[in-house]
């Protein structure tokens, strides 16, 4: 049966409608009412709209708009005014209609209604005692998909977390009916200043929404604001994620991440008659609708039994998935889709993607904290026949995972030109037994034989990167074998040399067949390859090369033969892509880059914005990051921590919200005709300190 969205909220628990919010047919307000007031309907809405012009503001309590109306009119008791309309809701009602009466007059007025003092203070008491936050950006003069907001509505229940938006619009002119009637919801709140929610976490709106902007760009998010080690969630529409370089990037990682929105974009004309270009930006837009969901349940058995406390929080993007017609089913998180319908496990998670590995100096913790998450999405779980012989701890479980991606599989010690030009480096390697090329790679095939036992029906796939593949093949291409091998490599050297000379045979592919490899279930890609994850076979539409998502390159190789690529160029040459090699988690749309499974290593000497995460592919076209944090990918508590045990003193708190210099600025992506606003210092809600 297909619900409504007004039928929807009254079934949602602790969602419904307030039957005083229900709004009344036109002057239905004014048959109630008495004759206190020798005026008719419609002097009365006039009066009320010039009163509110003066203001440029609707007051907040029905009480507030009496007192200052009936000052306004020179009437010395409010009651007079107060009976003529002998309830609260046609108070509403009447403002209702002078607002349909005269739509113009209000375009710029702020209608404290539903900017609320009781409703600010519910959102801050809701932020302190919730585990998780669903964040999003509301754009200006553009709707919300039933689907999708029911959806939503089902993930916030699940999540037992509020929905809190910041919208672009504060005129009331500018609001659309959906939202007012959103606005009304008591778990669904608007975020109108910036919010310091821990001493390094800041969830901010830059107050600029022009799409051709990178709203992480230095000057418009104030960077002079944060400390090194912040963490900033930033509203607004587009898909962007940076890690940024701190001094303690192993301890604090810093990154700036934005919300995105599930609006339905607007790129295209009214009347469907815009240019191409805004034809391909309106399906950009629409694969990149997502929100955040900001969790404060990551639980470290090592530190919070320890400590009785100190628990960590991170933010994950949940993106929302569509069909193979385009039409939205619900929002993809953890291998569960939230749908209108409820919330679904997935059977199939197409792919997986590891944080550079670097097996030799792997952080054991990282390792674990793959495998507790590959428990917790029911990809493996507990082996009953653990014990006997080859049989592992842990066996497939009931969610298929279809393959996982190793970036730089090995830390290629052995085969660094780094190392063993350097003579102090190749020594102190030596002594810790780092340069011995048979223990190195035996190792790598031992972990990569447990993959395959433990999940006989994925593929494991690994890209071509710099510590693995082209090091080896630098090593066999240098010719000076004696001086850079150990001697008791010589014949395995010899043997992968003459293989790739005389057989065309991949080295890289060989010393693993070597030491027990069966690579039927390995794919092994060159640089040149492509190798998309998640093509749906059923997709209605003609196939292209650039369907599913892309996991054939490391990133090392750049445009051009350039030394490197960016997350924006990787998403421009491949479309949907994930990719790692900097070791620093990154998004750019529907592009995705994954960090390191590592810590603080020797070479890094200076600061760096490496941090842990690992990335699923869900389909041709939804990705999610996962960042590691207290040593686990997901919110791994029950409960959230006490909140006097986990906010500092004062915290969180609203912070008064920065704007540009020259002032708001919408985006066409939400509404046809871009305007531009006062700025916010001048035009905002006060907030009582």
């Amino acid at each position: 049966m297909k619900l409504s969205l007004i039928t929807f909220l009254f079934l949602m628990p602790n969602i419904t409608l307030a039957e005083e919010d229900k709004h009344t047919s036109k002057y239905q307000w004014e048959k109630k009412c008495s004759t206190a007031i020798s005026m008719t309907p419609e002097d009365l809405m006039k009066q009320f709209k010039e009163f509110v012009q003066e203001k440029n503001e609707i007051p907040e309590t029905p009480s507030q708009i009496l007192s200052e109306f009936s000052n306004y009119l020179e009437i010395e008791d409010a009651k007079s005014l107060s009976k003529y309309f002998g309830s609260n809701k046609n108070i509403s009602n009447f403002i209702d209609d002078t607002i349909n009466k005269f739509p113009d007059a209000f375009q710029n007025v702020i209608d404290h209604r539903f900017f609320t003092q009781k409703k600010q203070d519910e959102m801050m008491k809701a932020i302190r005692s919730s585990g998780s936050i669903i964040m999003s950006k509301l754009g200006q003069g553009q709707d919300i998909n039933d689907k999708v907001l029911q959806a939503a509505l089902v993930m916030a229940k699940d999540l037992k977390a509020p929905l809190i938006f910041s919208p672009t619009f504060k005129e009331l002119g500018s609001i659309p009916k959906k939202f007012a009637e959103l606005f009304k919801m008591p778990n669904v709140f608007i975020m109108l200043e910036d919010i310091q929610y821990t001493k390094n976490v800041h969830w901010v709106d830059p107050g600029y929404h022009d799409k051709r902007v990178n709203p992480l760009e230095k000057d418009l998010m104030n960077l002079a604001n944060f400390s090194p080690a912040d963490k900033v969630i930033v509203f607004h529409n587009k898909v962007k994620l940076n890690s940024k370089p701190t001094g303690n990037f192993d301890t604090h990682p810093s990154y700036f991440m934005t919300t995105g929105s599930f609006n339905e974009p607007a790129y295209q004309g009214e009347f469907n008659m815009s240019m191409n270009t805004d034809y391909k930006a309106q399906k950009t837009a629409e694969k990149n609708q997502s929100a955040i969901v900001y969790s404060r349940l990551y639980y470290s058995p090592l530190i919070s039994d320890v400590s009785g406390g100190a628990y960590g929080s991170a933010p994950r993007r949940v993106r929302l998935m569509r069909d193979n017609q385009e039409k939205p089913i619900g929002f993809a998180d953890l291998g569960n889709v939230y749908t209108p319908e409820g919330k679904k496990k997935l059977k199939i998670i197409p792919g997986m993607v590891l944080g550079d590995i670097h097996l030799g100096i792997t952080n054991p913790g990282s390792l674990k904290a793959v495998n507790e998450l590959l428990k917790h999405m029911k990809i493996i779980e507990k082996n009953p026949k653990y014990g006997a012989f080859n049989e592992y701890e842990y066996t497939q479980g009931e969610t298929q995972l279809g393959a996982i991606v190793l970036e730089d599989l090995v830390n290629g010690t052995p085969n660094s030109r780094y190392i063993l030009e350097s003579l102090i480096s190749k020594a102190m390697s030596d002594r810790e037994g780092a340069l011995d090329l048979e223990n190195h790679f035996q190792n790598a095939a031992a972990w990569m034989k447990q993959l395959l036992t433990m999940l006989p029906n994925t593929l494991i796939i690994v890209p071509e990167d710099n510590h693995g593949a082209e090091w080896l093949m630098k090593k066999l291409q240098s010719g000076d074998l004696f001086k850079n091998s150990k001697p008791k490599d010589l014949p395995l050297v010899l043997k992968l040399t003459y293989e790739a000379i005389n057989e065309g045979v991949d080295p890289y592919k060989r010393i693993f067949q070597y030491y027990g490899i069966n690579t039927d279930r390995v794919v092994f890609l060159k640089a040149s390859d492509t190798y998309r994850l998640g093509i749906d076979p059923e997709n209605p539409n003609p196939f292209s090369m650039v369907q599913g998502v892309d996991v054939s390159q490391h990133a090392q190789n750049g445009v051009n033969g350039a030394k490197g690529i960016s997350v924006a160029q990787m998403r421009a040459s491949f479309g949907v892509s994930m990719s790692g090699h900097t070791h620093a988690t990154t998004e750019d749309g529907q592009g995705g880059r994954v960090g390191e499974l590592l810590g603080r290593q020797g070479y890094q000497r200076g600061p760096s914005a490496a941090n842990s995460s690992v990335g699923f592919i869900y389909d041709e076209e939804t990705i999610q990051l996962l960042f590691q944090e207290r040593g686990s990918f997901f919110p791994n508590a029950d409960e959230p921590q006490d909140p006097e045990d986990f906010f500092p003193p004062g915290l969180p708190r609203f912070d008064e919200r920065k704007s540009p210099l020259d002032g708001i600025k919408t985006t066409d992506q939400y509404n046809s005709k871009p305007v531009e606003g006062k700025s916010r210092s001048k035009n905002r809600v006060s907030r009582k300190k």
